[in-house]
């Protein structure tokens, strides 16, 4: 019998060609942004939630020349798990719109 909380493994394959690290040879610095979008979010949550991704979050990130040419950005959301965005560079990372759904598996 299968634990309801139990974790669901997943994967992201990420690959990119030489070119992109010969444009930037910065070391880079892996980056989960994981959410949550279970049910409990709904509302007021969840708007804070999207405008701290598109306003303050993209503009900080935006603004930091280092972390524009190391940072590679994967977005993961919980309740349940979904991978929204595959790993990118910052510089072309759109935050996605959330939504709250589904019940809340934790807590």
């Amino acid at each position: 019998m299968t634990n309801y909380h139990d974790q669901v493994p997943f994967t992201i394959d990420a690959t990119f060609s030489d070119a992109v690290f010969a444009e930037n040879p910065e070391p880079r610095c892996p980056c989960i942004l994981l959410l949550d979008t279970s049910g409990s979010m709904s509302g007021e949550p969840i708007a804070q939630l999207n405008n701290g991704l598109l306003q303050t979050f993209k503009s900080e990130l935006m603004a930091d020349e280092m972390a524009l040419k190391r940072i590679e950005l994967a977005v993961v959301t919980f309740g349940p798990v979904e991978v929204i965005s595959e790993f990118q560079s910052a510089d072309t990372f759109n935050p996605p719109t959330l939504k709250a759904n589904h019940d809340t598996p934790i807590g």
